[in-house]
């Protein structure tokens, strides 16, 4: 599970978007929203795994890389910075963390 991904928390991006209500003056922009840090789905997997603190083994294999996916695949949130006053609050762990606790809080929604 080595292909990248750029993983972001949707508080975040619900932030992103309450920021663009300020840019009346700049119709039509165009901003990357994400966490501009680049991690493998073998990341995301283990520290889903180390937050749960499951005693589960991931299957490798699937899903596979597709034959044309970058090895580099990190969005450049540099505009958003500076036009948005916006940066990520949330980091990978941090996230995951708080996806966790929603589902646990919220698990009769599932049942």
């Amino acid at each position: 599970m080595s292909f990248v991904r750029d993983f972001v928390f949707i508080e975040d991006i619900l932030d992103a978007h309450m920021s663009c209500d300020a840019l009346s003056a700049v119709p039509g922009a165009v901003f990357n929203i994400n966490s501009g840090e680049q991690h493998t789905v073998g990341d995301l997997v283990n520290t889903i795994i180390r937050l749960t603190g499951e005693k589960v083994t991931p299957r490798r294999g699937y899903p596979q890389k597709r034959p044309n996916e970058p090895p580099f695949w990190q969005a450049d949130i540099s505009k958003a910075k500076e036009m948005l006053d916006w940066k990520p609050a949330y980091d990978l762990h941090q996230g995951l963390a708080a996806t966790i606790d929603w589902f646990s809080a919220n698990v009769t929604l599932y049942e």
